[in-house]
């Protein structure tokens, strides 16, 4: 194994994808047969890079020279082709990442960046990539481990560099502990503490108590785990997970806080912590650990860790006390970032809901939504920055100088992610008066953060405004009439972009309306078929457009059943009948 000291943790948001990019390139010429592919492979983790190969001595010296050669000439022409690749591997991985409780902690930098799309592979070119192979996949900054003796024929294909250090964490101001929703079946708690030999016992102690009490007992999740693992040269985060379904998820996530709780309250028995070093006792005598003893030391010279011997961590345990345990617990709790399912309210006890908001708003220029856009946000920006405000009074405001990075698509759609990995979306066919807003974005922020987000071999859109809903194309401005009356009448109108499809529901939805509201006043009764009919001249223009073009991947209204058939048509058939009963000549 051939371990580089460079992960998704060195990158920026708009390079993210850069280590991934340079392991595929250098991978892609060994990867041909078939039998590469079962005895190969490769990671890119947040702190390192593994090369990995198993066969005889010959074929791991060559796999060495071959992927060392590699990355030291890295097959550029390949980029575009495995940008596509890892674009598509992306495409199909899950939402609502468990990373998520890292881009709370850290933002949109360090290991809060895993839970981003890998936006560098949107726009680096081969020049990006050689320049960092060049600078982090080098002999100074990589470690390798055989299970075998040296072969004869080795020979690794580096050039010199430095030993690449560990970044130190630097966490957002976050109020702990805290719990945030995300994804739709399962839980997770994070904690941070010291990396000491007490909190790596008490985890495995965590993982068997979590186990017995969710699985076993309450039987609410199959997967149950906890895991520890070093974030940084002296931080360590205990991870607890179970894969609950919603139902169960608000239980599942209590006894993850209960378990955890009672740790640091009581600390473990003398005999689970016993049955710890009885555990790491059977591990160093199984016939492989000479791996995992490897794997410990070419990580400790890497990383330049204090190396330790079996012995010395055999004599720690051996001396580690419950007390020790709960001490450790009693640190890491207040650290605490707990995630539950999006349908499951915030409500477990001593957690703190995450603000959704993030910033304050900016008091400047005022864009205001487009009337029938389907929402009441506001936006405001100046020569400092922008904000976005939510009905609820959620702000989302960044300076333009904290504007990591600012994807965008051909057909107007931009977006803004901060530092702290808050973001505004802005879709110019929801807002009015967008265009001095679109200039202050192109001015105030460096082209260097700008990322293209369409695809090259994309459907294209047909040229001209697009569907403010489904943000399809063709689509037409139009004006539905909406009167409402009670003794009075109100005028109000419907104002926005549509598709056929989204205009041919919200034609429906506003001509049940006005059946429905519209005659309840003398005015009424008279403007009201106006209304219908100018409505259903608009709905006409949407029947003449050809059908849409959908690349965003977002639904469109759903159209409903015809109006001829909603129940509100009785009304103007009774009107109707009514005045032939008055005015009909006897």
């Amino acid at each position: 194994m051939l371990i580089f000291r460079v992960g998704a943790v060195d990158e920026t948001l708009p390079t993210h994808g850069i280590t991934h990019l340079v392991e595929h390139l250098a991978m892609f010429p060994l990867m041909q047969t078939l039998g590469a592919v079962n005895r190969l492979n490769a990671t890119v983790e947040p702190l390192r890079t593994r090369f990995m190969a198993t066969g005889t001595p010959h074929e791991v010296a060559s796999f060495l020279s071959d992927v060392t050669a590699n990355l030291t000439a890295l097959p550029l022409d390949r980029v575009e082709s495995e940008k596509k690749v890892l674009r598509t591997e992306a495409a199909n991985r899950a939402t609502g990442s468990v990373k998520g409780a890292w881009t709370w902690r850290f933002g949109a930098v360090g290991p809060g960046l895993m839970d981003f799309e890998e936006y560098g592979l949107r726009w680096l070119t081969g020049e990006h990539v050689a320049h960092w192979a060049e600078s982090w996949f080098t002999a100074g900054n990589a470690v390798l481990w055989l299970s075998g003796p040296l072969p004869e024929n080795l020979h690794l294909n580096l050039k010199a560099g430095e030993r690449k250090p560990v970044p130190m964490l630097q966490p957002l101001q976050l109020k702990t502990p805290a719990i945030y929703q995300q994804g739709d079946r399962w839980v997770l708690l994070s904690m941070l503490g010291p990396r000491t030999t007490a909190i790596n016992v008490g985890a495995r102690i965590f993982d068997t108590r979590l186990r017995d009490r969710i699985r076993h007992q309450s039987s609410i999740a199959y997967e149950v785990h906890a895991n520890y693992q070093r974030l940084d040269p002296s931080t360590a985060e205990i991870t607890a997970f179970a894969d609950s379904l919603a139902p169960n998820a608000r239980d599942a996530a209590q006894a993850l806080a209960d378990v955890a709780r009672d740790l640091a309250a009581s600390g473990p028995s003398v005999e689970e912590i016993a049955a710890v070093r009885a555990e790491r006792r059977r591990a160093w005598e199984h016939p492989e650990s000479g791996l995992g003893l490897l794997e410990q030391q070419a990580i400790e010279e890497l990383e330049g860790l204090e190396r330790q011997s079996i012995a010395e961590l055999d004599a720690e345990a051996e001396a580690l006390t419950p007390a020790e345990v709960a001490k450790a617990f009693q640190e890491a709790l207040p650290t605490s970032v707990l995630a539950i399912p999006r349908e499951v309210p915030m409500t477990i006890a001593g957690f703190t809901p995450i603000p959704l908001g993030s910033g304050e708003r900016v008091k400047g220029v005022q864009v205001s939504p487009m009337p029938g856009s389907g929402h009441s946000d506001l936006i405001d920006f100046s020569d400092q920055g922008i904000s976005l405000t939510l009905p609820n009074r959620t702000t989302i405001g960044m300076r333009w100088s904290d504007v990591v990075v600012a994807p965008w698509w051909s057909d107007g759609r931009r977006s803004l992610i901060n530092t702290e990995g808050a973001g505004i979306h802005i879709v110019p066919e929801k807002w009015q008066f967008v265009q001095p807003l679109l200039e202050a974005i192109r001015q105030r922020v460096p082209q260097e953060r700008w990322i293209p987000m369409d695809e090259p071999d994309a459907v294209p859109r047909a040229a001209g405004p697009i569907c403010a809903i489904c943000q399809a194309s063709p689509a037409i401005e139009v004006t539905f009439q909406d009167p409402r009356s009670a003794f009075m009448i109100w005028l109000r109108k419907v104002h926005g972009v549509l598709c056929r499809d989204c205009g041919i529901a919200k034609f429906r939805e506003v001509q049940r309306r006005v059946l429905l509201r519209g005659w309840w006043s003398i005015p009424g009764v008279f403007f009201t078929p106006f209304a219908l009919l100018i409505n259903s001249g608009v709905y006409l223009r949407f029947r003449n457009l050809p059908v849409p073009i959908r690349t965003s991947g977002i639904n469109p209204l759903p159209k409903g059943r015809t109006v001829w058939l909603y129940p509100g048509m009785l009304i103007p058939a009774a009107i109707a009948l009514f005045l032939v009963f008055i005015f009909w000549p006897r």
